[in-house]
C-alpha cells in the first residue's frame, strides 16, 4: 500500500463522478437537482467594485468568495450583491446558504444578513481569531 500526491484538478474530477454514482443510487432524486455555479460582479462607473461566486447543490447555496473593494465598502455595493446571489437562490429553489467566514471578514455583515454562526472554531486560522461556519434558513 502506498499513498501518491495527484493532480488536484483530476483527483477533484473523478472524486465529484464517483460520489455522484454513490449518490444516484443512495438518493436518486437528489441527483435530479442540477449544480450550478454563480459568479457575479457589481460594476459602478465601468469598475467592478464587489464579486461573489457560489455554488447551488442539492437544494442549498454555498457561498465561496465573497468580496468588495475598500473603496466600495459602506455603501451598500456588497449589500446588494449579496441580495442578488440570495435572489437566485430562491429562484432556484434553495432552501438555505452556508458560508465560512474569518473574525476578520465581517461576520456582522452576515449576521445583520440573518446568518447565525453554527459553529465557531477559535484560534483558526492563526491564533486570536476565529473560523465561522454560518447558515440562514431561506424558507
Amino acid at each position: 500500500m502506498s499513498i501518491i500526491e495527484v493532480d488536484y484538478k483530476e483527483n477533484a474530477g473523478n472524486i465529484a463522478n464517483l460520489l455522484d454514482a454513490y449518490t444516484r443510487v443512495q438518493a436518486p432524486e437528489a441527483i435530479e437537482t442540477p449544480r450550478k455555479k454563480l459568479s457575479f460582479a457589481l460594476v459602478v462607473d465601468d469598475d467592478i467594485v464587489s464579486r461573489i461566486t457560489g455554488s447551488i447543490s442539492f437544494n442549498g447555496l454555498h457561498i465561496e468568495l465573497f468580496m468588495s473593494s475598500n473603496q466600495a465598502r459602506g455603501k451598500g455595493y456588497g449589500s446588494q450583491l449579496f441580495a442578488h446571489i440570495e435572489k437566485i437562490a430562491i429562484e432556484n429553489g434553495c432552501h438555505y446558504i452556508v458560508l465560512e467566514t474569518m473574525s476578520f471578514n465581517a461576520p456582522k455583515f452576515y449576521l445583520d444578513r440573518g446568518f447565525d454562526i453554527i459553529k465557531q472554531i477559535d484560534d483558526s486560522p492563526i491564533n486570536g481569531e476565529k473560523m465561522y461556519f454560518m447558515f440562514k434558513s431561506l424558507r
